[in-house]
């Protein structure tokens, strides 16, 4: 992997870290029936972890920002934005397709969930876009879909825009169940070819990002901080389903820190000596455990939902 280009602009980059751990094992413990931290402790570690991962940019010769997006900040405009659209293009209120499990945990508004994410093989190369662990297959979350709505003009939400592979896929598979994709709602969205906002084949005006970063916001990377700590509910990159499910039926993820390869090739972190790792498998235990001492039990692997695959 290549370092981004200078920023001409600014002199600086930015790199996007989503806070999301809080709302992710709030849900898992309730689910599960444990007592996760309070709010504080996953603002702390949140700066923890903004801190270490300063420490690593600040030994490039670039000059590169750590910028914290909230969950909340980006949940709660993400559903003025829907609403937004729902009012300007006459979208019916339910028809709204959420591909971000993360993001869909607080949206009040009515929506549906397409479970599709990218699968990676063992050794962490990428094979794609495929259902996430026991979902439906993707043809059929879509049929379910088309039988609740009661508009063929939809809204499809998303985290975000990088390469936009995955909603530009996304669209196609609707439209294929005469879906019209009316507008497109996300978190964050990262141009990069001459500051042009992606081509979905719809008027660019419906195309709405709570955040844009342009070359006068010039984007370094960007990471959920999930990503970073093993255990943790859709952390990672999701390894295919065929290797593990007769032995192990859960989700394995391919967490960032788990090779000094990944770290790199998916977060643009340099590691050499492994010091980043260390302290992302340390916080994993310091929030396990925290949970076992407020919970009074212990945390087994068949309370996880998703496993680390060196385990």
């Amino acid at each position: 992997m290549e370092y981004p280009m200078e920023s001409q602009e600014v002199g600086h980059h930015h790199y996007l870290l989503t806070e999301d751990i809080c709302p992710i094992m709030r849900v898992w413990g309730e689910t599960h029936g444990f007592v996760v931290p309070g709010k504080k402790w996953f603002a702390n570690n949140h700066k923890l972890l903004r801190m270490a991962i300063e420490k690593v940019l600040f030994s490039n010769d670039d000059v590169v920002v750590v910028d914290s997006l909230p969950h909340n900040y980006i949940v709660s405009e993400i559903q003025f934005l829907v609403y937004q659209a729902h009012a300007k293009l006459e979208v019916d209120l339910g028809c709204v397709v959420s591909l971000d499990r993360v993001y869909g945990i607080k949206m009040n508004c009515p929506h549906y969930h397409i479970e599709v994410n990218r699968v990676v093989n063992a050794e962490g190369q990428d094979l794609g876009r495929d259902r996430r662990f026991k979902a439906l297959p993707i043809e059929e979350q879509i049929q379910q879909f088309s039988r609740r709505v009661t508009s063929r003009h939809v809204i499809v939400v998303d985290d975000g825009l990088w390469t936009g592979k995955t909603l530009e896929w996304m669209i196609s598979k609707l439209g294929e169940h005469n879906l019209v994709t009316s507008a497109v709602v996300v978190g964050v969205h990262v141009k990069h070819q001459g500051d042009k906002a992606i081509d979905f084949g719809m008027n660019p005006a419906c195309l709405k990002a709570v955040q844009t970063y342009d070359s006068n916001r010039p984007v370094w990377d960007w990471v959920c901080e999930r990503d970073f700590v093993p255990g943790v509910p859709f952390g990672g990159r999701t390894v295919e389903e065929s290797i593990y499910k007769d032995k192990y039926p859960i989700s394995i993820g391919a967490f960032y820190p788990t090779q000094k390869e990944w770290l790199w090739n998916w977060a643009s972190l340099r590691d050499p000596e492994g010091e980043f790792r260390k302290f992302c498998y340390e916080r994993s235990l310091i929030l396990f455990r925290d949970i076992e001492k407020l919970s009074s039990r212990k945390v087994l692997f068949e309370d996880l939902e998703r496993i680390p695959i060196e385990f």
